[in-house]
């Protein structure tokens, strides 16, 4: 149901001239209306500091994006949109933080059909896409209470004027990524519940209760557990709080269920979602206690800024932000001491240990996946490894006939240093869309966080046609193919 398109970072002067990769997430929920009518309402994000720009004449920044969203079943058309999505003018200081955000809601009728979305870069000088697209199945049972798909919860505040962001009388700002970080000590969640009235009868009162449980042990998180007790209505909609102080990092379930007045559970409904790992922040906002360490001989500033920058892959948001404004400052003390503390945060017995370990690995990257206008931890390849570590098996593919050259890398076991968190048997394919640089996108990943494109080997095999044509869901049987093959049975 989630997916985020992209991973990569870029500098703003990068961004300033049109070379920027979309960088977003998808995210969806099934509701419906007080009349019955089951709707679709997407939620589309596209981060800021991703996408070009183009100069005003009166000096400010403007950039530009056509979103095309199909919904489709057994060959027909069901809804479609196509539209633009502006950021209006903003300062040149600006330009790496816009964030564009968007809803769409559109009825469906119960069954299966697809949904495809295109996300186009119109000030790019260079093609500038995302391409997404994933099967929905509409099913709200008759025989009792129903429930919409819990959305997750960036943030919120009362609805002043009605909106495309407000329910129930509250404007909900989504969590596209489904990420909570080590420092978010409270998630949020929007839920509805239909149908009570046939069940419970008019006047009734009925029971809602939420929990999380780890989504790999199937366990309850102790001190997460919830009630309400609700009335009768067409429609009820409500915002739900869950503590996430003393969850760990990890992967998680939220439980919603309707109950009855005996509290017995009648219907439910789960949402996954991603707890981060948890960083001590007073010792990065704090850096005097720190020393140089061994850092201490580095009076390069060009060289210490490239070492925090080459951090990116292995950082939490709040210390990429951080970082930022290190360098920024301009003080070469402060950036010692914030790699010093940056390795032991990761490892207070030998950080110095950790952090040639990590640039031995930051310098194989630069060999492998380095290009001539970017550092390999700003390439996608770059990154997974430097995230992940080397794959355990790496396909490369650079001449297959009618295909971009591709690589589809295997890990028999996953680590995310971010999260903390643990996955097996996780597939990655990057594609070259230009022969002329050595810089392979990420285009599909299983990976939990990473991005998903169901229709990627459409575009593997698209070489020269132009954009993919929506309606068709596989490329059919290519001389000397090899892409399914290895994503199955990788070698």
């Amino acid at each position: 149901m989630r997916y985020i398109f992209t991973c990569s970072a870029f500098f703003l002067s990068l961004v300033m001239f049109g070379q920027a990769r979309l960088n977003g997430a998808f995210d969806y929920g099934l509701f419906k209306t007080t009349e019955g009518q089951a709707y679709v309402e997407a939620y589309i994000s596209i981060f800021g500091g991703t996408f070009a720009y183009s100069k005003n004449a009166n000096g400010t920044y403007s950039g530009e994006l056509e979103i095309a969203l199909v919904a489709s079943s057994d060959g027909k058309l069901q809804w479609y949109d196509k539209y633009k999505l502006n950021t209006g003018e903003i300062a040149a200081s600006d330009t790496g933080f816009a964030t564009l955000l968007d809803t769409k809601r559109f009825g469906v009728p119960e069954g299966t059909f697809r949904l495809d979305l295109v996300i186009t870069d119109l000030k790019s000088n260079t093609p500038n896409f995302i391409e997404y697209a994933d099967s929905i199945t509409v099913s709200f049972s008759d025989d009792k209470p129903q429930i919409s798909t819990p959305v997750l919860v960036n943030r919120y505040s009362p609805t002043k004027a009605e909106n495309v962001f407000s329910k129930a009388g509250i404007d909900i700002i989504p969590n596209t990524t489904g990420f909570f970080a080590g420092e978010d000590s409270v998630m949020a969640f929007y839920a509805e519940v239909y149908q009570t009235a046939k069940y419970f009868g008019e006047g009734e009162r009925f029971v809602v209760s939420y929990h999380l449980k780890s989504y790999e042990s199937g366990n309850k998180v102790p001190g997460t557990e919830s009630i309400a007790v609700a009335q009768v209505k067409p429609v009820y909609g409500a915002l739900f709080p869950i503590s996430l102080k003393n969850v760990p990092p990890g992967n998680y379930s939220l439980v919603f269920e309707v109950r009855n007045k005996l509290n017995e559970p009648v219907t439910r409904v789960e949402r996954v979602f991603q707890r981060g790992g948890k960083v001590n922040m007073t010792v990065i906002e704090d850096l005097s206690t720190v020393g140089t360490d061994f850092m201490a001989r580095v009076e390069n500033t060009d060289s210490l800024i490239e070492f925090i920058r080459c951090l990116d892959p292995i950082s939490m948001s709040q210390e990429q932000n951080f970082a930022k404004n290190v360098i920024k400052n301009g003080d070469k003390e402060l950036m010692k001491k914030y790699i010093v503390s940056f390795w032991l945060r990761r490892n207070p017995n030998d950080a110095y240990k950790a952090w040639m370990n990590y640039k031995a690995q930051v310098s194989m990257a630069q060999k492998l996946f380095g290009t001539q206008y970017l550092r390999a931890y700003n390439t996608d390849r770059g990154r997974v490894f430097l995230q992940y570590g080397p794959p355990n098996v790496r396909a490369e593919r650079p001449n297959e006939p009618f295909a971009y050259p591709y690589e589809i890398w295997q890990y028999y076991e996953l680590y995310n240093p971010i999260s903390q968190m643990r996955q097996t048997n996780r597939m990655f394919v990057f594609w070259n869309r230009n022969a002329a640089t050595n810089n392979y996108e990420l285009l599909h990943s299983n990976a939990i966080m990473e991005q998903k494109n169901e229709r990627w080997e459409m575009v593997l095999y698209n070489r020269g046609k132009g954009t993919t044509d929506i309606d068709q869901t596989s490329p059919g049987n290519q001389h000397g193919g090899w892409s399914r093959d290895i994503f199955v049975n990788p070698r």
